[in-house]
């Protein structure tokens, strides 16, 4: 893995995404590769579109040409600015098509470790549309996805709050949350937030605690906090305020039905809420 994939599109929240990831990549000894989408206009979007999308891909007409020749020297001056004012080398694409159809598409490729991307703003119906495509890229993306609320300043992420799962912890052991820890030298506090704290959720938080330290007593230093709250996202951003944590992580559930659903919209208010980095693994 080689890269950070950081798609942009050239307003005020994008210039705070680019320099928290440049800061990460230098902590993580990682690469910038920026993605740039232009969707085309005035083209009816197909049934099967996703939501949001108000275009499709289709061939480049004259003056859609004429728009990817500004994006491209845009995309070249940004790409040379982060080389010239960073130690990271910086490269750069620009796609025609759907955002979040192509975000997908690139992050397949097996050199690129994460998404980093800004927070989606819900203020009025467009950017609840737009929002969408943010939230489809979350929950379908591969690899690990960090959203960045806006004005976001890069600090060192020392202490990682980490929504606790009862799935298979080998998951979590050879997940990049571990290796992004590691090279961070980040603790990593495991909160399981439950409505009610009975002995049964004790028992298996126990034994969930036992399993999961004997796995990585030699990766990276941890903590587990069984929480009383009404919701996961309030449980979890609660326990960050409290401790000072610097960035929270969720992981993708590999279960389907309704606990799949319940991972999907906990991920959603925290992406709609959150004030810190969150991070879907």
């Amino acid at each position: 893995m080689k890269y950070i994939l950081v798609p942009i599109n050239f307003d005020d929240k994008g210039a705070a995404v680019i320099s928290y990831s440049v800061s990460l990549a230098q902590e993580l000894n990682l690469e910038l590769k920026l993605l740039h989408v232009l969707a085309m206009e005035g083209v009816p979007a197909p049934i099967d579109a996703h939501a949001g999308s108000i275009s499709y891909n289709g061939p480049l007409g004259e003056h859609l040409n004429a728009r990817l020749e500004r994006a491209e020297n845009k995309m070249k001056a940004l790409a040379k600015r982060v080389n010239s004012e960073s130690n990271i080398n910086c490269e750069f694409t620009i796609k025609t098509g759907f955002v979040d159809i192509q975000v997908l598409e690139q992050s397949e490729s097996e050199d690129i470790a994460m998404v980093v991307m800004g927070t989606p703003q819900h203020h009025n119906l467009l950017n609840q549309l737009l929002g969408s495509r943010s939230l489809k890229i979350l929950n379908h993306s591969e690899i690990p996805v960090l959203l960045i609320p806006n004005n976001t300043s890069y600090f060192p992420i020392k202490h990682i709050v980490v929504g606790a799962s009862y799935e298979n912890p080998k998951d979590i052991e050879a997940s990049w949350l571990i290796r992004m820890a590691c090279k961070l030298k980040a603790r990593l506090h495991f909160i399981r937030v439950t409505k009610e704290i009975n002995s049964e959720e004790q028992l298996m938080f126990t034994g969930y605690k036992e399993q999961l330290t004997k796995l990585l007593s030699n990766h990276v230093a941890c903590s587990f906090k069984l929480v009383e709250e009404e919701s996961i996202d309030d449980g979890l951003t609660s326990y960050r305020q409290i401790n000072q944590a610097d960035l929270i992580a969720l992981q993708r559930s590999t279960k389907s039905g309704w606990d799949h659903l319940l991972s999907e919209n906990v991920s959603k208010e925290m992406a709609l809420g959150t004030s810190v980095p969150l991070l879907i693994y």
